[in-house]
């Protein structure tokens, strides 16, 4: 994708382009980040499948009522944990893309010449960052 911006005499980039720069560069932060946090997802089930096999094994060895329910509970203990940890790793990913977007709207209202477009840009950034503090705030509540 070419940016069919023009550049200012001299050579400089415009506000414009300096924008698009910044939420393309935005756009790849979340990319990555939520690549992350699918791995930390897929390591995670990686993880619980491995120890839910071992259980089944044991279950397989031992005969004693018992000791199969404790091992379950371990199990499943181990099985929550691990995915509070997906989760809390897939939130960092969402709050850092969500970060990384209000960033470059701020940019884009900054190079927008015309004041009202600016009020716009940034009402709309402000927006997004206080809806996105109260439901990463409620989820991170959720995943204690």
């Amino acid at each position: 994708m070419t940016d069919s911006t023009p550049t200012p005499a001299g050579g400089e980039s415009s506000p414009l382009s300096s924008a698009t720069e910044a939420v393309k560069g935005a756009a790849s932060q979340a990319a990555g980040a939520a690549a992350q946090a699918a791995g930390a997802a897929q390591a995670a089930v990686g993880q619980v499948t491995g120890k839910a096999g071992e259980a089944a094994q044991q279950l397989k060895l031992s005969g004693g009522v018992d000791g199969t329910v404790a091992r379950i509970r371990e199990l499943n203990e181990r099985a929550i944990t691990a995915a509070k940890a997906a989760g809390v790793s897939a939130l960092d990913a969402y709050e850092k893309a969500l970060q990384s977007v209000v960033e470059a709207e701020e940019k884009l209202g900054t190079a927008s010449s015309l004041d009202w477009i600016q009020e716009i840009i940034n009402a709309q950034a402000e927006f997004i960052k206080k809806i996105s503090a109260n439901y990463v705030a409620a989820i991170r509540e959720r995943l204690k």
